[in-house]
């Protein structure tokens, strides 16, 4: 106990020979000591935990999607850096169906602490939020709010569950390709702006998603789809950037375990960021 200040000392000064281009992943449990691992990680804000080892797959997906991160644009001289200036059009697309009525406030909660990490601003991040069920409701545009502020405390907090049946994900889709992905929507897809639609289905589509979800990625738009234990995978499957990195977890309520795997799929984009096409995570 008397010497654990000097070991923190010692670690200090080890991580610190490893700014050479070193990207350290700290994954740690609740034994571990978080400001410890703060100090290796790349990220101090972003360190990984479980509440012990039996738990790792846990955060399987999260380390996978950093590690893809790194396929982007790698080359060998120089670690790769965020670039500032990136900008997004982020849209929301909520689940509002009759099933996911008690977890519409966790939903609400996780969209509030994504936002929360956006640069959102005229010339930079951009967000909208869509509800649907058997038909989509539009909360606000891609161009309604300039400010985290305006939408968390104005708009997100505010939001009501439409309730309703039957879920038709497919209509809703496709909705977002008629009105949101769009000049008049506030998006900037001919701009060369990376679009992205971040889906939250608590269950199986009444409808197919098929041609939507085609007709999204001939637009470039990077679709993370975060279902339930009541989602259909497969179907999650289609329509996700990636169809071996789907996202699930077993209610709403767990939505903050994959939280950072999000945000670090989010930052990725702004991985020498181009404006002629959306940058997408490669093997």
């Amino acid at each position: 106990m008397n010497g654990f200040p000097a070991m923190l000392d010692f670690v200090e000064k080890v991580v610190e020979k490893l700014n050479l281009g070193v990207l350290v992943f700290a994954i740690g449990t609740r034994s571990s000591d978080s400001r410890e691992l703060e100090k290796m990680f790349h990220n101090a804000n972003s360190t990984i935990s479980v509440s012990e080892f039996h738990d790792l797959s846990s955060i399987q997906y999260q380390l996978q999607f950093s590690l893809e991160a790194m396929d982007i644009d790698a080359t060998p001289e120089l670690p790769t850096v965020l670039v500032e200036t990136a900008e997004k059009d982020i849209v929301f697309l909520l689940d509002g169906s009759n099933s996911t009525r008690n977890g519409f406030p966790a939903m609400l909660d996780f969209v509030e602490k994504v936002v929360e990490k956006l640069n959102v601003g005229e010339s930079k991040d951009r967000v909208s939020v869509v509800q649907y069920s058997r038909d989509a409701e539009v909360h606000f545009y891609l161009k309604t709010y300039t400010t985290r502020e305006d939408i968390i405390l104005d708009t997100v907090r505010g939001l009501r569950h439409i309730g309703g049946r039957p879920l038709n994900t497919g209509a809703a889709l496709q909705y977002l390709m008629d009105h949101i992905f769009t000049p008049s929507g506030g998006s900037r897809h001919l701009e060369g702006v990376p679009q992205v639609l971040i889906l939250l289905s608590g269950g199986r589509s009444s409808d197919s998603v098929d041609a939507a979800a085609s007709a999204l990625k001939q637009l470039g738009v990077l679709v993370f789809a975060i279902g339930t234990r009541s989602s259909d995978s497969r179907e999650l499957e289609k329509m996700f950037h990636n169809a071996n990195s789907t996202i699930s977890v077993s209610e709403f309520h767990d939505l903050s375990s994959i939280q950072h795997q999000l945000q670090f799929s989010l930052e990725a984009m702004d991985i020498d960021a181009t404006p002629e096409l959306p940058t997408v995570l490669v093997k």
